[in-house]
């Protein structure tokens, strides 16, 4: 089949949003289908190549179209990505771009749309969402969590049979998650941003008090780490190593032994604003599972979808720095409860949720 993937993901960039655009094409890809994807230019040259960049194959093509700079550009931008999409006559559009697939149901007879939060009657695009979800040629709305479902059942009531719960995914590293750090001590990498919600400060207390521990941060902007480098500079057992690629952090996780969750009881999106800890899916924690470590993570409803306590990870209080400490100091006293941890999680993983699981899943909804 032909795929028409609509997108406003900035490329490149460090928000899970665009990986999760990019390692999504390339399922769809590696499953034997024909893939465009449509994106925003935003008017600044990079030559950098961006199949490295996201570590995925060279396998569907990538078109970008210019971003207006006008009010009204989103509306403009969407409409013209649609067009775009019918021009190339796909079998499907699909994507994240929710003005472009709503638009695209009218035009088009198989249409589906994935969103990781709620619509709020307050967008000015709600209105055209609840009638194009209505639509015949509109068949799915993915999302990213049972708890995300919920809350589209409220206001979209009549497409409740359309909605269908797909977690995050990841690829499959199990060759190099077998090699498992040599060093004694313990080594405890965060990979992710550093904006408010992720929980940095639960790592740093659980450096002074884990002297038996490596800790290692990978991610943030450069003012982020200006913020945090003097908040360390007393403790000699952790490191802030800085933005990694999406294809390069996937090599790190394998140099830990225990990979860190900590989020908070607000979780910031990109920008630092909003909170999204009642419905989201972290892309974090897939990455994680797949790597074949133990996961210490925090203990919040959402989380239980995926994660269990003492089974694939172990949870604890968001904000009780004390529990995340035992935690550790369990794992390294337990090492092979350590290793039992990670492989339950990478069973769990490769039973549920690889990327390419999760595009078959979404196209049986075509079918």
């Amino acid at each position: 089949m032909k795929i028409a993937y609509l997108a406003k993901s900035k490329l490149p960039s460090r928000d899970a949003n665009s990986v999760h655009v990019m390692k999504m094409c390339a399922a769809f890809a590696a499953l034997g289908h024909e893939v465009q994807l449509i994106t925003p230019h935003f008017h600044k040259s990079d030559a950098q190549d961006l199949y490295k960049f996201y570590g995925v194959k060279k396998s569907f093509e990538i078109c970008k179209i210019p971003f207006p700079r006008f009010k009204g550009k989103n509306l403009v931008y969407s409409w013209q990505a649609m067009r775009k999409a019918l021009k190339t006559k796909p079998d499907i559009i699909f994507g994240r771009d929710v003005l472009g697939c709503c638009l695209a149901s009218f035009f088009h007879p198989c249409v589906g749309l994935e969103h990781h939060s709620p619509i709020s009657k307050k967008q000015f695009y709600f209105p055209l969402a609840r009638w194009a979800f209505k639509w015949h040629s509109f068949k799915t709305l993915v999302v990213i969590s049972a708890a995300l479902k919920k809350l589209y059942k409220k206001d979209f009531s009549s497409i409740t049979s359309k909605i269908l719960v797909a977690h995050d995914g990841a690829d499959d590293t199990t060759t190099a998650a077998r090699q498992w750090p040599r060093t004694k001590r313990l080594q405890v990498g965060y990979i992710g941003h550093l904006y408010p919600g992720r929980g940095i400060d639960i790592i740093l207390g659980m450096a002074r008090s884990c002297e038996f521990a490596d800790f290692h941060i990978i991610g943030g902007t450069e003012k982020d780490i200006a913020f945090w480098q003097p908040q360390i500079a007393d403790l000699k057992n952790i490191t802030l190593h800085g933005f990694l690629s999406p294809a390069n952090a996937a090599a790190i996780r394998k140099k830990f032994h225990v990979l860190l969750a900590p989020y908070q009881r607000i979780v910031a999106v990109a920008g630092g604003s909003g909170n999204t800890v009642e419905w989201m899916s972290p892309l974090k924690v897939f990455e994680y599972m797949a790597a074949q470590r133990a996961i210490i993570a925090s203990d919040l409803p959402v989380l239980h979808e995926v994660l269990k306590h003492n089974n694939n990870a172990i949870l604890c209080p968001p904000d009780d720095i004390l529990a995340w400490v035992k935690a550790l100091k369990k794992l390294d006293n337990k090492r092979d409860l350590m290793k039992s941890i990670g492989q339950q999680a990478y069973q769990d993983f490769k039973d549920h949720y690889t990327w390419q699981g999760r595009a078959k899943d979404i196209l049986k909804r075509f079918s």
